[in-house]
């Protein structure tokens, strides 16, 4: 009886992990050091960091579109960016037992608006170009047979309905950042 019951306990464990573990692990190309998409922007080229595109962006679930590489993207005026990206890109070694399977990375992008290209160059990695398009707050990212769909995420106005202050504090919005002063 106890040996029929630590066997189910351990099918329990052993058969999910292994499913979760199988849906993370596989190794990309692009893990391996290639590139699906081909640029047009050689690497030596300027692009710069478009105003169009800089904002953050997020996967919103299954139910809005497939997993693609991204699950979260930011990229700011100055050319830098910060990104929850598909772990196998990054090392293929890491396995997950979550979905997606995701992990930081940080680094520098530009676009070509002419050519629909966004190039984006993580902090010790290689360069990945993406054909994009931004649609109605809607980022498209296409490289060979993958496709991330990525919705603008909107910065909600400054207001003092989230600020907690002291007391005999007030709230108050200046230059559109809500602050507590002493009145």
């Amino acid at each position: 009886m106890n040996t029929a019951r630590v066997s189910l306990f351990a099918i329990l464990l052993i058969v999910p992990a292994s499913l979760a573990i199988a849906g993370c692990s596989a190794e990309s190309d692009v893990a391996a050091g290639g590139d699906r998409g081909a640029s047009k922007v050689s690497e030596g080229e300027l692009c710069n960091a478009v105003p169009a595109f800089v904002g953050s962006y997020a996967w919103h679930g299954e139910g809005a579109s497939e997993f693609g590489e991204l699950e979260s993207l930011s990229l700011a005026a100055d050319g830098s960016y910060t990104a929850m990206v598909e772990a196998s890109l990054v090392d293929p070694n890491i396995h997950c037992v979550a979905f997606p399977c995701t992990v930081p990375e940080a680094g520098k992008w530009c676009a070509d608006e002419s050519a629909g290209e966004l190039q984006l160059r993580p902090e010790g990695g290689s360069l990945r170009t993406s054909s994009i398009t931004l649609e109605r707050g809607t980022l498209e990212l296409v490289r060979g047979a993958t496709t991330s769909v990525l919705v603008k995420e909107e910065v909600a106005p400054a207001s003092c309905a989230a600020v907690l202050c002291l007391a005999g504090d007030i709230c108050t919005v200046v230059n559109g950042e809500a602050k507590c002063v002493a009145p």
